[in-house]
């Protein structure tokens, strides 16, 4: 691999790596789930509710499950209703409320409601990393181009 686009900083002094954006993270669902099982108002609520949560394969993400603790004092995790690959599609198809990033750009044109707008989730930083070795290719350099351009356009909404 040639280079990535990662969420976290490996320790590796033989790469570079340039930030790129940061993700901030609210909750979602679809006006049908709210419709059938209600609006939370409070996070206390978010107990009686389906919470989804990403799949086995993605524990990378486990910054994910904060909405899991956030307001329980006794160490105790709500119960996912569901483990998904894809959050945004899951909450599309009225499943439950997913955590999804307000830069996500699926978002803008989706029906998806912010639930408990108020709360505020965690941040993920977002990194393009590559080897040391290839800091004059032509490739990264176009590469890194591009997606510092697209990380401002997508800042600037």
């Amino acid at each position: 691999i040639d280079a990535a686009i990662y969420s976290f900083m490996p320790d590796e002094p033989n790469l570079k790596h340039v930030h790129l954006f940061t993700c901030h993270f609210r909750l979602f669902a679809s006006q049908s789930y709210i419709d059938e099982f209600g609006m939370p108002q409070t996070v206390g609520d978010l107990d009686q509710h389906r919470l989804i949560i990403t799949g086995e394969s993605q524990r990378i993400f486990k910054i994910l499950e904060w909405y899991q603790i956030i307001g329980i004092d006794d160490g105790r995790m709500r119960e996912p209703f569901l483990r998904v690959n894809s959050l945004y599609y899951a909450a599309m198809k009225n499943l439950g409320i997913v955590p999804l990033a307000l830069e996500n750009p699926d978002l803008k044109n989706s029906q998806l409601v912010p639930i408990l707008p108020e709360l505020v989730g965690p941040e993920l930083d977002i990194y393009f990393i590559y080897p040391k070795h290839l800091e004059s290719s032509t490739r990264i350099k176009s590469l890194l181009t591009y997606l510092e351009k697209r990380a401002v356009k997508m800042r600037e909404g």
